[in-house]
């Protein structure tokens, strides 16, 4: 039987990767490379209309046929790969200028029926296979893990039963058996993104599952929101307006393809200790 390691996001694969202030006021090239590779955690958040979408990108090392990760959200998402580069997107657009750098209540989901854990869907997305569960009963729902080949820590039982409380529903994921091409590409660090589209009444970035990890994890968060978003813990580094007309992103495809509409765009870093994680990142407005 393949093994596989829970995960919240992407942690778990790499140990926190170390950074330091410099990286603000280095060449654009370096800044590039640091967004891109260095941070053990990074998401691009989109958040419009009480509508969330979430875009992960997975840093990995290792055998990828051992290789699985789960992604609470508080409600039932729609899982899609998406194509292009977001975060080398991301990191150009919100790179240092060369002559100044800047220092800068979940939704129920109600009862699920009878059945201890449920099965919302199944479908190969990209390279994934990707299963979306809903339980009622936390115990049953780390014995599924467990016989599809999910090796769930015991110190992880109460942060589940948390979220199983609150009617969050968990996105679990596997790489499937992988071509030479996909394995070159874990290797490179280049491995397609998931997008994950979710109603939530205010801007989340589940993270709980991370206390899990023995070293620092660096996150790196990009939100881009009607307005500029601040998080316990988090450094600004950099934030403006995106305006949605076709010359602002006509050199970010990607980007082009979630931003309907006008938006902040705000970058956020973090170093965390495990030991200090109490509940999922929370992104609320920050008054200028």
């Amino acid at each position: 039987m393949q093994k596989a390691i829970l995960l919240c996001v992407l942690c778990g694969c790499l140990a926190g990767a170390a950074w330091s202030d410099g990286a603000m006021f280095a060449p654009i090239v370096r800044a590039r490379s640091i967004d891109i590779y260095e941070p053990s955690q990074k998401a691009f958040i989109y958040y419009q209309d009480g509508q969330e979408d979430l875009v992960i990108e997975v840093s990995y090392k290792g055998n990828a046929s051992d290789f699985a990760w789960v992604v609470p959200v508080p409600s039932q998402p729609r899982v899609r790969k998406l194509e292009g580069a977001p975060f080398h997107e991301l990191s150009r657009l919100t790179a240092p200028r060369p002559r100044r750098s800047r220092q800068m209540g979940s939704m129920m989901m109600g009862a699920f029926g009878a059945a201890p854990v449920t099965v919302l869907e199944r479908k190969k997305v990209g390279i994934y296979d990707v299963s979306v569960l809903a339980s009622t009963d936390s115990d049953a729902l780390v014995r599924w893990l467990k016989k599809n080949g999910y090796a769930f820590p015991l110190a992880g039982a109460d942060i589940v039963s948390d979220y199983v409380r609150r009617g969050w529903v968990f996105v679990a994921m596997r790489i499937t058996l992988p071509t030479r091409s996909v394995e070159q590409g874990l290797k490179e660090g280049v491995i397609q993104p998931l997008r994950l589209t979710f109603p939530t009444r205010k801007i989340i970035y589940p993270m709980k599952l991370t206390a899990l990890n023995e070293d620092d994890t660096e996150v790196l968060l990009y939100v881009a929101a009607p307005y500029r978003v601040k998080a316990k813990g988090f450094r600004e580094e950099w934030r403006n307006r995106v305006n949605r007309s076709p010359a602002s992103l006509e050199s970010y495809p990607t980007l082009r393809k979630i931003i309907k509409q006008a938006c902040t765009l705000t970058k956020l870093r973090a170093i965390i200790d495990p030991a200090g994680i109490r509940e999922d990142v929370s992104l609320s407005r920050r008054w200028l």
